[in-house]
């Protein structure tokens, strides 16, 4: 039996309420990531900021290897691990950019369209049968992408395909987690992830490195931290509560990144951004709805890490 089916009714509401407090909180250290990447991409390389968030990770994740010992590292999948190194950092990388280069909010809204390529992904490569409704909603996606983009309108910027295929990879990462979850610990999947991921940054991020000064410092810092703080708090969220019960916070990192926009960079969304924005919830909501599971434990949406 499952932990949170052996505990009452009154004991879950409280995990669940928790599980939602440290969501909300979770979200809150996610902005601030990607508002310092905001700051900094003005001065650094992508790829160098990559490298320090990613160093960070692996060398908290060495520090548990010696903690826990072989269990941490043991696999009979390291092609598979890096795949999805490769998937992490790719993803981290294109999300990155698109934050550095888009209005906080479209990047934001953009990253959503995740369940709808992971719906795609599912059916093409897991065989999963996808219902009309889910069809539906993954077309509806869609839709609200061309609201937001306006392809020949004017409105369409380049790098929202950044933000596109960062979505697309996301979802690929999350279904190679799903097959490694099956053979492998957490925290083995972790560990490979961000180490393997540390040795394919260490190259582009090197061509491109930048002199970091005092001030880069400071934020560099708070980059890597709240990543790290932002992950290990929505992985005790998901181990507290119930999937169904974090979806719906899930779109509160949409407010967040409104008001990190217009109080940072003073950034006002325009009607079609938000029309878009509602239509993109729209389907993720009903993708969501009818397949509660859509992230594997532990591997939130939107956090390609």
């Amino acid at each position: 039996m499952s932990l949170v089916g052996s505990v009452g009714a009154p004991d879950q509401r409280r995990r669940d309420i928790l599980g939602a407090l440290l969501f909300v909180f979770a979200w809150v250290f996610f902005t601030v990531e990607m508002m310092g990447v905001r700051i900094l991409s003005a001065d650094l390389a992508i790829p160098q900021l990559a490298l320090v968030r990613t160093a960070t990770q692996a060398v908290l994740m060495a520090g548990l290897a010696v903690v826990l010992g072989r269990r941490v590292v043991a696999t009979r999948r390291i092609a598979m691990h890096g795949a999805r190194a490769l998937c992490s950092t790719s993803g981290m990388v294109l999300f990155y950019f698109a934050f550095a280069l888009l209005p906080v909010a479209i990047a934001t809204t953009l990253t959503f369209m995740q369940a709808s390529f992971l719906t795609l992904f599912a059916a093409l490569f897991l065989g999963e049968v996808v219902g009309w409704r889910r069809t539906s909603a993954v077309a509806l996606g869609f839709v609200g992408v061309l609201v937001v983009m306006r392809p020949g309108f004017g409105g369409f910027d380049p790098a929202m395909l950044l933000a596109l295929a960062g979505a697309a990879v996301s979802a690929a990462l999350l279904v190679i987690t799903r097959s490694l979850s099956l053979t492998d610990e957490r925290w083995t999947i972790m560990f490979y992830s961000s180490v393997l991921g540390l040795a394919m940054i260490a190259l582009p991020a090197a061509l491109m490195w930048q002199p970091v000064s005092r001030e880069h410092l400071v934020l560099l810092v708070l980059i890597s931290l709240s990543g790290v703080v932002g992950q290990f708090l929505m992985v005790g969220a998901f181990q507290l509560a119930e999937a169904s019960v974090l979806a719906p916070v899930d779109y509160v990192r949409l407010i967040f990144a409104v008001i990190a926009g217009y109080v940072l960079f003073s950034e006002i969304p325009d009607v079609w951004t938000g029309i878009g924005s509602v239509i993109i919830l729209l389907s993720a909501a009903t993708i969501a709805a009818r397949r509660p599971d859509i992230a594997p434990p532990n591997e939130p949406m939107g956090t390609p890490r």
